[in-house]
């Protein structure tokens, strides 16, 4: 059960993308794409078009692949190019998700697509019959080249590049979220699991240095059927947040806490005490009503509600209200 839950756990950011086969198959054509020209959209106009560009080569190069060499060979090519796909792909219509959606899932099928590739221009160079078919085919060549270096240098000067693909997912929303946060005075992010398996919370607790019960609130690890909040935040999603924020930002962790008993962990005025900003990451409806209702708080948005702020003007006020300071 314990590794089930875990996969499930891991999975579950690609499971819950929404997908049908046209998204599907213009996901295919951008990763096949982006294997030879990635940009990042900075020439918003050029790589849309450039990805058909590349489908019509890479068919054209099959096509020679399969006309001039022995089936042994071609058949390996073909089916190395189209297993992968192929099995993510029908997986994302009978499970759903957006497996075939991730280009690293695809590295082995884009490998030989290249080599395909490769192998089609340089045969093309060697039996041009005229000087300007050399020229062409040599030039071809060059500019593929040229735009793979591009892309290599825009890639690397890109941070967080391996999640860029990956869309609406927390850790792509992560790159956004961190300079907010970094630029926040004496801030902690308040972040609640449910059903954390015990040593993946204390994996989690001891990369970002908390020790019970100093700076954090005891933690229960209650497996009973009884209400919680529910969040869309998981382990990796927070250890990726904390690579990205500044190491004077604490980070309070909550495992399995019934609702009703919610308010001896998120105390405001007690937080008031130590922070100037409360960060809440991926918060349901059920807290914010807690907040609002049990807390007396306000909770605003700081970016596409996924990350939320506890109000400064109600911070002012609980600060002059000379309350005892309490540590968590």
């Amino acid at each position: 059960m314990t590794s089930i839950n875990e996969i499930q756990e891991k999975t579950q950011w690609v499971s819950s993308r929404n997908s049908n086969i046209s998204i599907l198959i213009r996901g295919l054509l951008n990763s096949l794409g982006s294997c030879f020209l990635n940009w990042n959209n900075s020439v918003p106009r050029i790589e849309p078009y450039s990805s058909y560009l590349i489908f019509g080569l890479v068919v054209i190069s099959l096509y020679f692949l399969i006309r001039f060499t022995p089936r042994r060979v071609w058949s390996l090519v073909v089916i190395s190019i189209v297993l992968t796909p192929l099995v993510l792909v029908t997986a994302d219509l009978i499970l759903g998700g957006g497996r075939s959606l991730q280009s690293r899932y695809l590295l082995p099928s884009l490998l030989f697509v290249q080599i395909s590739v490769a192998y089609f221009l340089t045969k093309c160079i060697i039996f041009s019959f005229y000087a300007w078919e050399k020229v062409f085919w040599r030039f071809a060549y060059l500019t593929m080249v040229f735009v793979g270096v591009i892309s290599a240098i825009t890639i690397a000067k890109t941070p967080g590049w391996d999640y860029l693909e990956q869309g609406r997912t927390a850790n792509a929303l992560n790159l956004k979220m961190a300079p907010l946060i970094n630029v926040a005075n004496r801030p902690v992010v308040i972040i609640f699991f449910v059903g954390l398996i015990p040593h993946r919370l204390h994996g989690v607790q001891n990369y970002l240095g908390l020790e019970s019960p100093c700076n954090f609130p005891p933690v229960s690890c209650l497996l009973s059927p009884v209400s919680f909040f529910k969040s869309e935040a998981t382990h990796s999603f927070v250890l990726g947040l904390s690579h990205l924020v500044n190491k004077d930002v604490d980070f309070q962790v909550i495992n399995d806490v019934e609702a009703s008993e919610f308010s001896s962990y998120f105390n405001i005025p007690e937080l008031a005490q130590k922070y100037e900003e409360v960060f809440i990451y991926f918060p349901d409806k059920q807290f914010k009503s807690f907040v609002e209702q049990e807390q007396g708080g306000e909770l605003e948005s700081v970016f596409d509600n996924k990350l939320y702020r506890l109000k400064r003007a109600l911070f002012s006020t609980i600060n002059n209200s000379g309350l005892t300071q309490i540590y968590f």
